[in-house]
Formats: structure tokens, sequence, C-alpha cells
């Protein structure tokens, strides 16, 4: 039961300092970054999967 008070304590602690909010906001766009890089691929692969010889045409009739 104290690990988890201590955890919790410990959490807190570090939300109301400075720099936990920092890190909190840097992980977020990390985050946001990285679904950013993933969908583009995603998207192209798609757009590239039905002509994969002609891959700039097939971007530009998806887009």
């Amino acid at each position: 039961m104290n690990t988890a008070k201590d955890f919790w304590s410990k959490l807190v602690r570090f939300l109301i300092a400075r720099e936990g909010p920092t890190a909190v906001e840097y992980a977020a766009l990390i985050l946001v970054i990285v679904l950013g890089c993933l969908t583009a691929i995603t998207i192209y692969g798609q757009a590239t999967a039905e002509n994969p010889e002609l891959p700039h045409q097939a971007v530009r009739q998806s887009l």
C-alpha cells in the first residue's frame, strides 16, 4: 500500500514541477509527429499499391 502512495506522491510532485508539464508536452509533440508520419506513409502506400510502376501518378490522383 505504501508503494502506491509513494508512486502517486512522486507523480504529483513531477507534474507540479516545471519539468513535468514540459516533458508531457514534448511527449505529446513527438506522438503527433509520429502519427503524422505513419498516416502519410499509409496514404502513400495505398495510393501506390494499385499501380507500382507509376507512383507519382497514383499519388497525384489520390490528392
